[in-house]
């Protein structure tokens, strides 16, 4: 994961992380309808480009997850 990224999460309050949470996954969620529906119409670098975006995206929201969950746990 990108450091710079995580580190921007860091001055988030948690409303503002779970905020985000929710936006990533839907747009995660919206990436992988059209990557589903229309994904043989791509060349393949750029499904090779929208499957890693879908990979990070996954990964970053596993992340924001456990971040959120720590910070309500600690609460």
């Amino acid at each position: 994961m990108n450091t710079r990224s995580r580190l921007i999460y860091e001055y988030l309050s948690i409303e503002q992380k779970m905020e985000v949470l929710k936006n990533l996954k839907t747009d995660y969620e919206e990436l992988q309808k059209i990557y589903v529906r229309e994904g043989n119409d791509y060349p393949k670098i750029v499904r090779q480009v929208i499957t890693d975006t879908l990979d990070r995206w996954h990964f970053e929201i596993e992340d924001l997850e456990d971040d959120v969950d720590e910070e309500v746990n600690a609460i």
